[in-house]
């Protein structure tokens, strides 16, 4: 009955809808480093945001791999973005030439609040929720 109950407590909430707005973390590398690994807390989304987004751009090779090995920039991480966003299309990578140079620009979306976190964050949560179901079986 006990085991019951705290299964009911911890992850009832994750399959209710609240009726509340999807939260996603905001941030943007190019402002604030952190955004990269300790991001912060989500914060409220606009209520006609449908998802989160991950927005990574990277250094394109100049032509091809042999290329790669002349530009030691090649492949590195430029910006790292996160947001609530309105639309969702399909993920992927592009060329974005919208800036002065070329760049390759990457689009990651999910729908759970915080889910846009960092990657060590999101890591930690599910540690934690499968801990805590092995010690209720």
């Amino acid at each position: 009955m006990k085991t019951t109950l705290i299964f009911q407590i911890y992850f009832l909430p994750f399959f209710c809808y609240t009726g509340e707005s999807l939260m996603c973390v905001e941030c943007d590398s190019t402002k604030d480093p952190t955004c990269l690994e300790n991001p912060g807390p989500p914060v409220n989304c606009p209520k006609d945001a449908m998802a989160c987004i991950t927005t990574k751009m990277y250094v394109p090779n100049l032509q091809d791999d042999s290329d790669a090995n002349t530009n030691d920039q090649a492949g590195q991480l430029v910006s790292l973005t996160r947001n609530c966003t309105k639309e969702v299309i399909e993920e992927s990578c592009q060329v974005d030439t919208s800036m002065k140079r070329a760049f390759i620009k990457c689009a990651e979306y999910c729908t759970g609040t915080g889910c846009n976190s960092s990657p060590s964050t999101r890591q930690i949560r599910i540690s934690l929720s499968i801990l805590l179901l092995l010690l209720l079986l």
